[in-house]
């Protein structure tokens, strides 16, 4: 019996899991300088396959939605309010790259230029975010999934002006090269958004591993423990220069080869137990798009801040950042809850 193996996410995720574990171990951002302009170059590509598609589709979508909203109630009556938290966690999933502001700009030849470079870009994700989204939602009607290739893989017969064209190639075949290059496009730029994970993660796990020894070492009644500690220390092995020249220089703290391969495999595995997609991304903007876009960035801003000796510019900004922070626990507390109840659904 022929099996179709593109159909099959889990099985692709699974194939895709050792190349994706050898690309994670390139050890530092200028190293996937190459990866992440070639994932550039295919997600460009990706975006002119799908405006291929909005070209073919746009005129019996313009039709379809002049039809459907003659007035602001249309708008308002097709508002499905119940999956709000659902779209709002979504959207805090599409400002995962706030994570790699740091990791990037430490990395610059000139750290002082990051500034125009992030408007520059944050300018153009805005207009893409706007312009794209719009012209989708025109041309292809209620999209309904997270992903806009997913969604007309499977509304592909949907598509009336594609198949009047002359295109040598059939919707499905276009559909599936469309979703070919915005997955490898992902694939090359995962070790970009990983770097962050790593991170945090090895400081975690080096101050556990720290904690640990100082733990034993407080229990065998060491008579210097504090010489003992010394010796423990990563920073000081950095510091004073490699006993041995050959060894790898380790920008991060905690880095190393099993906590990479630990974080892919567990990427890995919640992708296959949440197959939807959508469902998915909601859960991700949930916990960490809230995480890592409201609530920890202004609690450390918060921290410093109450440092601040100018007392009027003090607390408007404990004010500001106080709301950030409820805001987004309101977010994380509440997309949570729905993101679950979403995954939940999905297996009853």
């Amino acid at each position: 019996e022929y099996v179709d193996i593109f159909s099959d996410r889990r099985l692709i995720m699974v194939c895709l899991l050792p190349p994706v574990m050898i690309l994670s171990s390139l050890p530092s951002l200028k190293s996937l300088a190459p990866s992440i302009a070639l994932a550039s170059f295919l997600m460009a590509l990706s975006f002119v396959f799908i405006g291929v598609l909005i070209c073919f589709n746009w005129e019996d979508g313009v039709d379809e939605w002049e039809s459907s909203h003659a007035s602001l109630r249309d708008y308002l009556d097709e508002i499905n309010w119940k999956l709000v938290p659902l779209a709002t966690c979504a959207i805090m999933y599409s400002l995962e790259g706030d994570q790699l502001i740091i990791p990037i700009e430490s990395s610059m030849t000139n750290p002082r230029r990051f500034g125009k470079v992030l408007i520059f870009s944050f300018t153009i994700i805005g207009l893409l975010f706007c312009v794209f989204g719009s012209a989708c939602s025109v041309a292809f009607g209620k999209v309904d999934n997270g992903s806009i290739t997913a969604y007309l893989m499977d509304h592909r017969t949907e598509l009336e002006g594609f198949h009047g064209s002359t295109m040598p190639l059939s919707p499905y075949q276009f559909l599936l090269l469309t979703n070919v290059i915005v997955s490898l496009s992902v694939f090359f730029t995962y070790p970009l958004q990983l770097f962050p994970a790593i991170g945090l993660s090895g400081q975690i796990v080096c101050r556990w591993i720290h904690n640990k020894r100082y733990n034993d070492l407080d229990n065998n009644h060491l008579s210097d423990e504090s010489t003992a500690l010394i010796d423990f220390k990563p920073a000081d092995k950095i510091s004073n220069g490699h006993e041995n020249e050959n060894e790898p220089i380790v920008d991060m703290e905690g880095d190393s080869l099993l906590l990479r391969y630990c974080l892919v495999i567990s990427t890995v595995v919640v992708a296959i137990v949440i197959p939807h997609l959508k469902a998915l991304i909601a859960l991700a903007g949930a916990v960490t798009g809230a995480a890592t876009s409201l609530i920890i960035p202004p609690t450390l801003a918060l921290k410093f801040t109450l440092k601040d000796e100018v007392k009027i510019s003090k607390w408007r900004s404990i004010l500001f950042y106080s709301l950030l922070i409820m805001i987004g626990w309101v977010y994380a507390i509440f997309g949570t809850i729905s993101s679950v109840q979403d995954v939940i659904s999905i297996y009853n």
